[in-house]
């Protein structure tokens, strides 16, 4: 299948806008549209513009002066500077659906072994019949909504914090809203995307968390051996 990118326009400027505010409620909404015949393409414009978007926040926040940060945000997003957290968080994203549609179709497959007779999935079973395009979709309409949000939240816990460097705890609340957003849509990303309950998508997703975890848990423990 062939994606033409779109030509940058007012017009797309403005379907960006509105897939980004109508992404809200329901989750991922805008999405359904795509999984109908949408034209893709429009999803590579939206990433860029997302992370065009990016890329003006971290500007501004580091005249502000988030380069005299001390790195007291997560554990995990302060090994990258504001720059690279655009770039770092699609790779994070489009990994998230390969893998979540990886478990979602290894589920399914032995919960079917030898049940031809099985019925459909039920509502909370990890479920997404479509192809890992369709997941691809979700991962690209979601990294559009998310990694403008992303950076601001934690450009402005930056700027706060130099600040007031005694308002430790907002690194905590950073982190809290976006792991909150990540967990809420992203899965509405996927049922979106693959025309499925959002309890389906989700039971996808958190599969893929602990198989990522575990993986993370594997890698580090050898570098500590090491």
């Amino acid at each position: 299948m062939s994606i033409d990118f779109p030509k940058p326009s007012l017009d797309l400027l403005d379907k960006y806008v509105t897939f980004w505010t109508g992404f809200w409620w329901p989750p991922a909404a805008p999405l359904r549209s795509y999984k109908e015949g949408g034209d893709p393409g429009e999803l590579l414009y939206f990433v860029v513009a997302g992370i065009t978007l990016a890329y003006a926040i971290t500007l501004i926040a580091t005249r502000i002066g988030t380069k005299a940060d001390r790195g007291n945000v997560l554990r995990f997003v302060r090994k990258f500077s504001l720059g690279q957290l655009p770039l770092v968080t699609i790779v994070l994203i489009l990994v998230s659906a390969s893998i979540s549609h990886l478990f979602a179709r290894v589920w399914i497959f032995f919960e079917r072994f030898g049940r031809p007779e099985a019925g459909p999935p039920v509502s909370w079973d990890p479920y997404l019949p479509g192809t890992l395009l369709d997941s691809i979709h979700a991962a690209l309409g979601f990294a559009a909504f998310f990694i403008p949000i992303i950076t601001f939240v934690l450009s402005f816990d930056l700027v706060v914090e130099r600040a007031a460097p005694n308002a430790k705890y907002l690194a905590g609340v950073a982190g809290l809203v976006c792991a909150g957003l990540f967990v809420v849509y992203f899965p509405g990303a996927l049922a979106a995307s693959h025309g499925v309950t959002y309890g389906q998508a989700a039971m996808a997703f958190s599969g893929s968390v602990v198989l990522m975890t575990l993986l993370l848990w594997v890698i580090f423990r050898d570098k500590r051996a090491a």
